[in-house]
């Protein structure tokens, strides 16, 4: 019986974290020089044994600064303590959010980040290809 139960709580928690997770869409800020940092959602992650251990990690490539340089865009993959580090010095910016689309722009079946020059526009101002 204490099986079952255990097995019933599993389910329910998957299902509520599976609705969750697929709601999410990456978070976007700006820091005072104009570079863009993009947070994408935490995955879960369960490591099953005698004690199960749930987790909330970043998917590779989650955390990303976005830097304009030279007439390119470059990209530096951040750790999590970096982000941490730098996170109270950025401003969440709602408009960015809402132009970053992912899609798969080069046709390797990978979505790329897509910048559009507006939240309502399919017309791109910078193409930012970046796996995901």
């Amino acid at each position: 019986m204490k099986t079952i139960i255990q097995i019933i709580s599993l389910l329910f928690l998957f299902s509520s974290l599976a609705q969750a997770n697929v709601a999410q869409s990456p978070s976007v800020y700006e820091d005072n020089s104009g570079n863009i940092y993009i947070e994408s959602p935490k995955q879960f992650v369960l490591i099953a044994g005698e004690i199960n251990v749930p987790l909330h990690v970043y998917p590779t490539l989650g955390l990303l600064k976005l830097r304009y340089s030279n007439g390119q865009w470059t990209r530096e993959v951040l750790s999590e303590s970096q982000f941490r580090a730098i996170e109270s010095q950025l401003q969440l910016s709602a408009s960015l959010t809402e132009r970053l689309r992912w899609q798969d722009i080069d046709g390797d079946g990978i979505r790329d980040y897509v910048l559009f020059t507006d939240a309502s526009s399919y017309h791109d101002a910078s193409l930012i290809s970046i796996g995901t």
